[in-house]
């Protein structure tokens, strides 16, 4: 019973520090957004072009619910938040994402950084170099 007081209480506070999950689960939202990068992926798209995304089709498009991939994902939009704002938290508190692969690409919301019901979505290249951010999904 004492093991199992002492794993209970490990779970809790890696939990509590952020570390159990950086996915977001698939919702509305996540629906939304795939939606929406289905529509952009066609081969004349003008915002598929400005976004520098190559032509995918809808299979290669999918919700990305690996914890390390989320990990990841969350660590290349802070370094962003860095680098495009110095007056930003040194510690960013860890958050849960939406992570969109897109053929390779990944697309990543903070569904913390929506403004007035706006939420912007950054797109990394497949070595997590940021190409372009996109706002949408209410």
């Amino acid at each position: 019973m004492r093991v199992f007081a002492i794993i209970f209480v490990v779970l809790v506070l890696y939990s509590a520090n952020g570390h159990a999950q950086n996915c977001k689960t698939a919702d509305a939202t996540s629906a939304a957004m795939i939606s929406q990068l289905n529509e952009m992926m066609t081969g004349d798209s003008t915002i598929r072009v400005n976004l520098q995304l190559p032509v995918t089709n809808s299979s290669q498009i999918v919700f990305v619910s690996t914890d390390s991939v989320c990990l990841r994902a969350r660590q290349a939009l802070d370094s962003l938040t860095h680098a495009t704002n110095p007056s930003s938290p040194s510690t960013i508190p860890a958050r849960a994402l939406y992570v969109i692969s897109v053929g390779g690409y990944v697309a990543v919301a903070d569904p913390t950084d929506g403004a007035s019901g706006w939420l912007p979505m950054y797109i990394f290249d497949p070595l997590w170099s940021f190409l372009q951010s996109l706002i949408g999904w209410d």
